[in-house]
């Protein structure tokens, strides 16, 4: 099977995320999306995030509808910095995805900080990189660090949404209809998050 991984803190999911999720799917004709929300992420460390508890429920209600969408606590379940390397090595062991070719998709503005993360080179060697360009940030293909051809371009709408707006909209009492699914509205609203 190919298996396509989209993570993230989602603090919330939006439709942005949701958009992005089946570009990728379509264009690089995976079997899923695989959606891991971070327990820690090594660029959010100072960052507070809303418990676990409530970014996988509304990960949940988000991608109910699309059977090729689902989900892995696999770095809830760990715990501390959820570095990419031992996400993709545990689920290479994992027997849901052992024998699956692994996708993990990437922005172009990640592509660039890439040499800095845990252990780029075996990032590379256990899955195809999948990049979606990001304003600001062109996808080069920087010889140097990746060989002839190594990622793939996703070509997908530029969808100017994201977690920190929805969250900003929150505190000034703004409508964050359309901007995630109304599920994931219902939920928000219901559990006063980001007030």
């Amino acid at each position: 099977m190919k298996t396509g991984i989209l993570g993230g803190t989602f603090d919330p999911v939006h439709n942005g995320h949701l958009i992005l999720g089946e570009n990728f799917r379509l264009h690089c004709q995976l079997d899923r999306v695989l959606f891991i929300p971070a327990a820690t992420s090594p660029l959010k460390q100072t960052q507070q995030t809303t418990p676990p508890v409530h970014r996988l429920k509304m990960l949940e209600l988000a991608i109910a509808d699309n059977p090729s969408f689902s989900i892995s606590t696999i770095e809830f379940d760990r715990k501390g910095i959820s570095y990419t390397i031992d996400t993709l090595t545990a689920l290479k062991k994992h027997v849901d995805f052992q024998n699956d070719d692994l996708y993990l998709l990437i922005g172009s503005d990640n592509l660039q900080l890439l040499s800095k993360w845990h252990s780029p080179e075996k990032i590379m060697a256990a899955c195809q990189l999948v990049v979606y360009p990001r304003p600001g940030y062109p996808v080069a293909q920087n010889p140097l660090l990746f060989p002839k051809n190594s990622i793939i371009e996703l070509h997908s709408p530029q969808i100017e949404i994201s977690s920190t707006l929805i969250r900003n909209r929150r505190k000034n009492k703004q409508s964050i209809r359309y901007l995630v699914s109304s599920s994931v509205e219902n939920y928000i609203l219901n559990n006063k998050l980001y007030e």
